[in-house]
């Protein structure tokens, strides 16, 4: 968490004024129900879904407050394992840059192994 925080701070004016800035994380389907033995990681990564989803926030209130349009997007991809979604994780992330701004900013997007979709 606190990595993403300071790399998120120190790159938020170049990513904010590229044609196509993306911040995404990878978090965990333990977000939504955490178990007691899985308190301090449940806890972290909800920390970093929510730095993620204010850093969407501040972008799309500033591409308001300056009449312009959303160019960057922060994106939570929540995965219950990386096993076997490794690719599947990947081609999600190189899709990012395919997407308007717009419609990605503040997802949260569940990867499912396929088959469990």
């Amino acid at each position: 968490f606190t990595a993403l925080r300071h790399v998120s701070r120190a790159l938020d004016d170049d990513l904010r004024a590229s044609s196509a800035g993306r911040l995404a994380i990878v978090s965990s389907t333990a977000v939504t129900r955490p178990l007691a033995g899985g308190a301090n990681y449940a806890a972290v990564k909800a920390a970093s879904e929510a730095w993620t989803r204010a850093v969407a926030q501040g972008w799309a209130k500033a591409a308001r407050d300056a009449e312009a349009p959303l160019r960057s997007a922060a994106v939570v991809f929540r995965v219950k394992s990386l096993a076997g979604l490794e690719e599947r994780l990947a081609e999600e992330y190189a899709r990012l840059w395919k997407a308007e701004a717009g419609a990605l900013n503040d997802a949260v997007l569940t990867l499912q192994e396929k088959g469990t979709d």
